[in-house]
């Protein structure tokens, strides 16, 4: 390592020009290996398919979708965006890693906020040449007769969107470097600091799942989370839709957060002992904590993967559990003691299996505070809907009266225990077909309280039943009435077009009307045979779309013997040459 002592004669000064460029110097080829891959993946790519795959492609398509924001050419530069940092780091600040380099970088003339600072904005240097040359590179073909692919502007938004990344990914691995000792113990932590939080959800969901009764799954906390996470905000900047969800305060948010941790960060480098250099933590407080937590993350992981076998391998899933724990803990004491000697640290595993194992009984031998007996007042709910997993793709939520005592009168039939508990998984067993039937709330404070309970495929037949017998329930419930706006076709068997199919749509309409949910949705199909099968075609027009824009989608009806009214339509109007059978017309 070169130094050039006259640039190190303050202990003051925010800068070292020596240690920047000592530190540019040295790992200059990890930067032109940088660039070298991002030329690659994205200029080199372009000039290389271009008159391949988008020569026949209008001009105009580009101005909405730039070619080098399209999926298989910006995945690449944001998955090195974020993983490029975390090297970086463990490379460049190697000096606080390792012993003999600690030694001789803390004994030159240099305050450690000089340090700090330079070696960071080295790092970044490093990082944004290759961005800024690739940039050029991009610019060079958008002036030599790509323009119509993408713009200046565009190559302009592309540097911002790989600095950014880049600046906000290389504070968390400043971080991770000055809590840890080693630079392979700071990529773990890194990856860990990304990835614990969807540990911990997804752990819970698998034991909520497990042991709670009624338990409907937290999809909002994993969105919190993924919205949350540096990690997968910057993946997500590959998707096309989800860069024109982007709200500045959220840009905003992350770039302040990253400042945070660099501060902090500085803080803790600040603060180290050089004798930490080399071992896993860098402060001896931190060797607790890092093993019960990663031992912790571990053993949730496990139950996570293995949470199948609960109810049906009981023996085999605490086993796995256990040896997964077990190994995890020993393993780690190892580490951080620099010993195989760690087997007398039985009592600090016995206190974690103690703490788990108390942990699982809360959760599965508890109400958890009341989550499974509570059900709301109807005074309290906004509006309410019961509905069959395997029927629903949308929720058929209403304020009529009826329905929400009838929700709530079915609520009570789970809670105090008149329908049987059933804690199996859903199946398709012809002895016992079980599925899921929901029953969720919107609540007049805003709030939404949902349960899902796993019944016999006989007792959600009797339920939906009795649901089925309100119009207005139903009406919300059938695609046939729910998106009748959006059907622009009708099709018999894929592709015969039927005209005037908003005259047939009127004839299904009153056959549903007319069928109970057993006769919509029949568990045996004998005296159910399909007479003619119906393909509506609709358009939805989901939020990410820009106004106007519509994704075009496809239902399939199955007319049986019971929609009496569509079948003598379509024979009517010469269309019963489509018949699959011969079967007659049902007649109640």
């Amino acid at each position: 390592m070169s130094w050039e002592v006259w640039d190190m004669i303050s202990k003051t000064s925010f800068f070292n020009k020596g240690i920047y460029k000592s530190t540019l110097k040295r790992f200059a080829w990890g930067s032109v290996l940088y660039f070298a891959v991002l030329f690659l993946s994205t200029t080199l790519s372009i000039l290389l398919s271009t008159d391949i795959h988008y020569l026949h492609v209008p001009h105009d398509y580009f101005q909405n979708n730039p070619l080098i924001f399209r999926n298989n050419y910006f995945v690449i530069p944001m998955l090195l965006a974020i993983a490029t940092p975390t090297v970086v780091a463990a490379l460049v600040f190697r000096f606080i890693h390792s012993k003999n380099q600690a030694i001789f970088s803390h004994s030159l003339p240099i305050s450690r906020k000089a340090n700090y600072i330079s070696s960071v904005l080295a790092s970044l240097t490093l990082m944004l040449v290759p961005i800024l040359l690739n940039a050029l590179s991009l610019m060079l073909v958008c002036l030599c007769g790509y323009g119509n692919y993408y713009t200046m502007a565009d190559c302009v938004l592309w540097i911002f969107y790989n600095i950014y990344v880049i600046f906000i990914m290389f504070s968390c691995a400043c971080f991770a470097v000055s809590l840890t000792g080693n630079g392979f113990a700071a990529i773990i932590i890194n990856f860990i600091i990304h990835i614990f939080l969807f540990i911990l959800a997804a752990s819970f969901e698998s034991m909520a799942e497990s042991f709670i009764y009624g338990y409907a799954g937290m999809d909002t906390l994993f969105e919190r989370i993924a919205n949350n996470n540096f990690a997968y905000f910057a993946f997500s900047l590959s998707d096309t839709h989800f860069r024109e969800r982007i709200e500045l305060f959220k840009l905003i948010e992350f770039a302040l957060a990253s400042m945070v941790l660099y501060l902090t960060s500085y803080c803790l480098y600040k603060k180290r002992r050089l004798e930490t250099a080399g071992d896993v933590a860098g402060f001896k407080c931190l060797n607790s904590i890092f093993k019960y937590f990663v031992t912790f993350l571990a053993t949730a992981l496990c139950f996570t993967v293995f949470s199948s076998y609960i109810g049906e391998k009981n023996v085999v899933f605490i086993v796995i559990v256990a040896i997964v724990s077990v190994v995890c803990y020993v393993a780690l004491e190892m580490i951080l003691k620099k010993t195989f000697n760690v087997f007398y640290s039985w009592k600090g595993y016995l206190v974690f299996a103690s703490l788990f194992t108390v942990m699982i009984v809360f959760i599965s031998q508890t109400s958890f505070m009341g989550f499974e007996t509570r059900v709301p007042k109807s005074d309290e709910i906004k509006e309410a809907t019961v509905y069959n997993y395997y029927h629903k793709s949308e929720e058929p939520f209403t304020s009529n009266e009826e329905v929400i005592d009838m929700a709530i009168k079915l609520h009570h039939e789970f809670t105090d225990g008149e329908i049987p508990k059933i804690k199996g998984r859903v199946n398709f067993t012809p002895d016992e077909a079980l599925t899921n039937l929901h029953i969720k709330y919107k609540l007049k404070d805003g709030s939404t309280l949902d349960r899902k309970y796993t019944v016999t495929l006989n007792k959600s037949t009797l339920v939906m039943n009795d649901f089925y017998k309100i119009d207005e329930y139903k009406k919300k419930s059938e695609i046939i009435f729910t998106e009748d706006s959006k059907i622009t076709n009708a099709f018999i068997d894929y592709e015969n077009k039927i005209d005037n199919y908003e005259e047939l749509i009127e004839e299904i309409r009153k056959d549903v009307l007319n069928l109970d949910y057993s006769e919509l949705y029949p568990e045996n199909y004998d005296g159910y045979e399909t007479i003619y099968s119906i393909r509506l075609q609709y358009n939805t027009e989901p939020e990410h779309l820009s106004e106007g824009e519509a994704i075009v989608n496809y239902n399939h009806i199955s007319i049986n013997q019971r929609y009496v009214n569509a079948i003598k339509w379509l024979n009517e109007n010469g269309y019963s040459k489509y018949k699959r059978v011969s079967t007659e017309v049902y007649v109640d």
